[in-house]
């Protein structure tokens, strides 16, 4: 492509990528401002739930309203269908003048042909902030807030959270709210956040499943998608690491390490995230374990191919098979069978 070509192209699209959801949802969020503060237009799509064709007559059509079109569309890494790529990579090569395409994904990268329409000026990579980064950060947001956190506390609330600025301000912006004033906040203080608020959360679904309680753990998926504090695949993620974690401490205690070394190993500080733990390795063998991971893996790709409204349904079916099949999936088991009955 020539130089005049990629510039071109590169002025009607913006790929915003990489992990670190917050600071990405920053930037998306002040270009949407500025296009909505001059009278201009806001579309947002999902890759895995729209007609590119369709995005790309939005881009073209001419606004009624205003004289400028911003159009999103999340989890572009989604766009596979070669149709689909081709489609966009045509309308890259010449642009509309009064829109812009921004392609957001939680991955590094999208399909290469659409990388290189774009080209480098255009895109731009959220990386997870390092290691040696998060306590300082933790410490000057809750500074901000005029409270003050333990070294230990920290260590236990980046156990907890997942890798990226908007949950871990999340957790602060709680903890703020929880913790009394002039008291410093520890382990004991995000325990009794998680565990003894009236909020249903990830840490306490999956304490329902290490209680192998099927309706308790319906009933804590329900509340946290009726919430809106998280969707189907932020959900599951969570639950991904904690299974992982579970998994590696049911591994250690069968190669006789004690439990005591086997929570210092994967890092559970608290006392009441210790004694759940201890509780679901006895509730699960590091077979079935094995099983729920991969499963885990499997309704991850399902999620982010279909429309959130099946996310419920699809959860709850996990569940099931979790709780109540230790992990087998009834359906798979009878395709590896060679039986259909």
């Amino acid at each position: 492509m020539s130089d005049r070509r990629r510039t071109k192209a590169s002025t009607g699209v913006l790929l915003l990528l990489g992990p670190e959801i917050g600071e990405k949802r920053k930037e998306l969020q002040n270009l949407m401002d500025s296009v909505t503060s001059r009278g201009g237009e806001v579309h947002r799509y999902y890759a895995f739930d729209c007609e590119i064709l369709e995005v790309i007559r939005t881009l073209r059509n001419g606004s009624l309203f205003g004289s400028q079109r911003l159009v999103v569309i999340q989890a572009a890494e989604s766009i596979k269908r070669a149709e689909d790529v081709d489609a966009l990579v045509e309308y890259l090569n010449s642009p509309a003048p009064d829109a812009k395409l921004v392609l957001e994904s939680d991955e590094i990268r999208v399909n290469k042909k659409l990388m290189n329409a774009a080209g480098q000026s255009a895109t731009r990579i959220f990386w997870e902030m390092f290691d040696n980064q998060k306590s300082g950060w933790i410490t000057s947001y809750l500074r901000r807030r005029g409270k003050r956190i333990g070294a230990e506390a920290i260590e236990y609330l980046l156990d907890l959270v997942a890798n990226n600025t908007e949950e871990m301000a999340h957790a602060c912006d709680a903890l703020a709210l929880v913790s009394g004033d002039g008291e410093e906040i520890d382990v004991e203080t995000i325990d009794a956040f998680i565990y003894h608020s009236r909020e249903e959360n990830v840490f306490t679904l999956f304490d329902r499943i290490g209680e192998r309680d099927l309706e308790a753990a319906l009933e804590s998926l329900h509340a946290i998608l009726l919430s809106g504090q998280s969707n189907g695949v932020g959900l599951l993620a969570g639950l991904v690491w904690q299974f992982e974690r579970l998994l590696e401490f049911r591994r250690m205690l069968d190669r006789r390490y004690s439990s005591q070394e086997a929570l210092a190993a994967v890092k559970v500080r608290g006392k009441r995230a210790q004694r759940n733990l201890q509780r679901a390795a006895e509730a699960y063998t590091a077979e079935s374990l094995e099983r729920i991971v991969t499963r885990l893996v499997e309704v991850d790709e399902v999620l982010r191919s279909v429309h959130s409204r099946w996310h419920a349904m699809q959860l709850e079916l996990f569940l099931y098979d979790v709780i109540a099949a230790d992990g087998y999936h009834p359906e798979r088991e009878r395709r590896e069978a060679g039986s259909y009955l």
